[in-house]
Formats: C-alpha cells, structure tokens, sequence
C-alpha cells in the first residue's frame, strides 16, 4: 500500500521507502539482527552489522554505532524529498565535510556528534527526535566501506510506532580510512 502511494517518487533512482521497527519494543523478538530497528541505505538491509546507518529507538533516530563510524543527522522540517536537492542550505556543511584519518580526531568528531552543533541555522547531531511528516538529512560515515549523505522523510507512524520512511540518496562519498 505504502509503495503504491509513493510509486511516481520511487520510480525515481536511488530512491526507496523501509520500514523502521522501534528497537525498544521488538529487539530479540523477531529473527532479524537488530530486532528490525536499523537500515542500511548502501545495502537495503534491516539487519544490524551490514553497514547500517541508521537506528530507531525510544522515540529517537541515530547514526554511528560501533568502532569508528559516526555521522549527523539534522532536522530539516516538513519539507518534501522532491524539493531537497543538493543546493539545499542544510547540505552544505554535510558535503564539505571531510573525516578524519587518525583515532583522537576521529574520537573527537564522535563526541562532537553526540553533543550536536549549529552551522548557520541548523543543527547537526548524532541523535534526533523522531517526527511524522519531518523530512531530515542524514550523512553516515562508516570507516569498514561507506560514507553516503541521504535525505529521508518519515511518512507514518503505524499503531505498533514502527515508522514508514521515503528515502533518497544525495551522495555517495569515498569510503574513509582510519590510521591505527
């Protein structure tokens, strides 16, 4: 039903739409790694450990879950995917950034995302507030293959809180390497 809804947007490439499921409700009750509360926007997965670059729980989205993957995360308001485009002013800061190389920068970039900031007017965090009809944008850094900048809209919340989200990529970036 959700996919006949959004059928002319998912045409599109490099487009899609997943299911989140609330990681505080359905971890270890179903079989999927991850309880079906993580997905994988380079490898169309809900399975956590594949790449995953992005989380719901307790009412919240994240980013950067193990070793040294991090990213942002940032509120871009009831907007539609359709007018979010790599002009946007929210981008700008996600697609000039560069990763660092070596451990105490890299460290240092994972504190700084969990405490969030501001750049011109919006905040970048690692963790957000999960909201119907909000559109957000979302860089994930993942020093074992992927760095990838997506905008996502979360679509609906269905009765059981699993969330129903529209996504597109806006950029793939070269993987980073971390210098041990």
């Amino acid at each position: 039903q959700d996919k006949a809804q959004f059928a002319e947007f998912l045409s599109q490439p490099d487009t899609g739409i997943f299911r989140l499921l609330p990681g505080d409700k359905y971890q270890g009750k179903i079989s999927v790694s991850g309880g079906g509360s993580y997905y994988s926007f380079t490898r169309l997965t809900n399975a956590y450990g594949q790449g995953s670059d992005i989380e719901f729980s307790h009412g919240r989205f994240s980013v950067g879950f193990a070793g040294y993957d991090f990213g942002f995360i940032s509120l871009i308001g009831d907007i539609s995917l359709e007018s979010v485009t790599m002009e946007h002013p929210a981008i700008e800061f996600l697609n000039k950034y560069i990763p660092p190389s070596k451990e105490p920068e890299i460290r240092q970039q994972q504190r700084q995302s969990s405490y969030g900031f501001r750049q011109d007017s919006f905040t970048y965090t690692r963790s957000v507030a999960a909201v119907p009809n909000t559109t957000y944008l979302l860089r994930s850094i993942d020093y074992s293959g992927t760095d990838i900048l997506v905008a996502f809209r979360v679509v609906k919340r269905d009765v059981d809180g699993s969330l129903v989200i529209l996504w597109k990529k806006l950029k793939t970036f070269p993987a980073p390497l971390a210098e041990r």
